[in-house]
């Protein structure tokens, strides 16, 4: 299965057949394998990478499903404290928002394999714009600016009129648009939390009125993106990205698949992430202080892809694999996993703490560390492993 070893993993056996002895020379020396024997080992470890590139197919799916489910259950939030506007029921919205998030932080990690999101800049973008600035959707002030102007001069307050008035004022929408009108501008950066009575309205015409419903359909269009996401990963679906990718070259699937892992944890955990507050920058969930638990999504979500479960759902894993022909890579890689994961866990949950704490700093500088040490024992893994058709 090595490179330096063999051309290719399905000759699996080819690299320690060892000569017959000759005659009369007596040794005990094992007898090759015969041609059947090793085409029986071939043909095994072949199923067994199909299986799989299919599970990863199937964890990936079963994420990106799991997330819309929690949105749509977001949306649902949305719609009752809009209706009736209280503390209370805002702050539910605030928790199905995060709820819906940690779903989709998980699912980040299939982001970076050359899928639906890197084939549709435009898609990405409506989905994942850090951090939101909430003056941009309804203004400095709350009683005038963004685009909230502009929806209130239109019947009714639809996805198209959203989607219009954000293009032509280049408005990021998606999870961090939600997040900017349920938080409100980030108290760490200076702003004031929302509060319920901003939605509060006698009539449907108001501008707090407005306003809810800008958030309703800022998640109505989330989702509806989210599902064209999903249904690409579904290996069923007729020229789907996962079809493809269960259907044709299994080097090429198992490329995409730990080449993303490596990018996820470098340049989105590593250097996005948690480099952006080590080098000043805002958090990517500025207005929810949450990064951390976006972080820790991230590295769950890896777990997933490379053990093969996701809630229950479990199926043939990338350490399973790699197990059967070297054990100690699959060990060095599973901790590597694991200490990525937990080094998560030791980082502060503000982390624009790191800013003013010492202690809390280095542990973001190790956890960043550690998502890069991943990518690099991710990378090991790739270097030394091929597979053929």
């Amino acid at each position: 299965m090595k490179l330096g070893r063999v051309a290719s993993v399905f000759v699996l056996f080819a690299a320690t057949v060892v000569a017959a002895p000759t005659a009369g020379c007596g040794e005990d020396t094992p007898a090759p394998a015969a041609p059947d024997a090793r085409a029986a080992g071939d043909a095994a470890f072949k199923e067994a990478a199909h299986a799989t590139l299919r599970g990863w197919a199937k964890i990936g799916r079963t994420v990106h499903d799991e997330t819309v489910r929690l949105c749509k259950l977001l949306e649902k939030a949305i719609e009752d404290f809009i209706k009736a506007p209280s503390p209370e029921l805002l702050e539910g919205a605030k928790i199905a928002w995060r709820a819906a998030r940690d779903a989709y932080s998980r699912a980040e990690a299939f982001r970076f394999t050359g899928g639906p999101l890197d084939e549709d800049a435009a898609l990405a973008a409506r989905i994942e714009v850090a951090p939101a600035d909430v003056t941009l959707l309804e203004g400095p002030t709350l009683e005038a600016g963004g685009i909230l102007d502009e929806l209130m001069t239109v019947p009714d307050v639809t996805g198209d009129a959203v989607r219009d008035a954000a293009r032509g004022k280049n408005v990021p929408l998606g999870w961090h648009a939600i997040e900017g009108m349920l938080y409100g501008a980030a108290v760490t950066s200076g702003g004031a939390p929302r509060s319920h009575t901003d939605f509060v309205s006698a009539t449907p015409e108001e501008r707090n009125a407005r306003r809810g419903r800008l958030v309703a359909k800022l998640a109505r269009i989330l989702i509806e993106d989210l599902v064209i996401v999903a249904n690409q990963w579904d290996a069923d679906r007729t020229e789907s990205f996962a079809q493809k990718l269960v259907r044709g070259s299994l080097d090429e699937g198992f490329r995409r698949a730990l080449r993303g892992v490596a990018d996820v944890s470098q340049k989105e955990m590593a250097e996005r992430k948690l480099g952006g507050v080590l080098a000043g920058a805002p958090e990517v969930s500025d207005a929810s202080d949450s990064t951390r638990a976006d972080l820790a999504g991230n590295a769950l979500g890896v777990e997933g892809l490379l053990f093969a479960r996701e809630g229950r759902v479990t199926a043939p894993s990338f350490i399973e694999l790699v197990r059967r022909d070297d054990p100690k890579l699959a060990d060095a890689l599973a901790a590597s996993i694991a200490e990525a994961r937990a080094s998560i866990d030791r980082c502060p949950p503000v982390l624009a703490e790191v800013a003013s704490d010492p202690g809390k700093r280095l542990a973001a500088e190790s956890a960043r560390d550690a998502q890069l040490a991943l990518a690099a024992r991710v990378g090991e893994v790739l270097h030394h492993y091929t597979l053929d058709r």
